[in-house]
């Protein structure tokens, strides 16, 4: 697979990610200071609590998965690190967690970004590993969806 398609196919799955990620911190995690729906914030005061204290965090990386993407195609090295220091801060967000379910769904959210990270160290080596990218960030849009999900429930 030619360079240009492979890079292509690789911003195509990473942008999804960025969207929903976005849509995480902004819509069913509280404290970013957007105007959220009270129905759209978790009514357990325990995991609205804990989504408020990650808010920050995702929004970071969402801001990462950006930039990500918008280094990728010039230097997927650079995404791979952008990520991959990333998905470090994630876990460790993750440690300091009190709240069970919320801190397990945040650890889901690391891994998958570890499975992205990995994959895009792979798909640098070998273009035809793209699919390995596009399985990890479906892999991750599944995870921020949940979460998501969680914290507005």
């Amino acid at each position: 697979m030619p360079r240009p398609t492979m890079i292509g196919g690789l911003v195509a799955a990473a942008a999804a990610g960025a969207t929903l990620l976005a849509g995480c911190s902004g819509v069913a995690i509280p404290g970013l200071g957007n105007s959220t729906p009270a129905a759209s914030v978790s009514a357990n005061p325990q995991v609205k609590a804990a989504c408020a204290a990650i808010s920050k965090e995702l929004s970071g990386a969402s801001t990462d998965l950006q930039r990500a993407i918008s280094v990728a195609a010039t230097d997927p090295a650079k995404a791979q690190r952008i990520m991959a220091k990333r998905q470090k801060s994630l876990a460790k967000v993750a440690a300091t967690l009190d709240n069970a379910p919320v801190r397990a769904q945040l650890e889901k959210l690391a891994s998958s970004v570890q499975a992205l990270v990995d994959s895009l160290g792979a798909v640098t080596q070998d273009p035809t590993k793209l699919g390995a990218v596009t399985s990890a960030a479906s892999g991750l849009l599944q995870d921020v969806s949940s979460l998501q999900a969680l914290c507005a429930s």
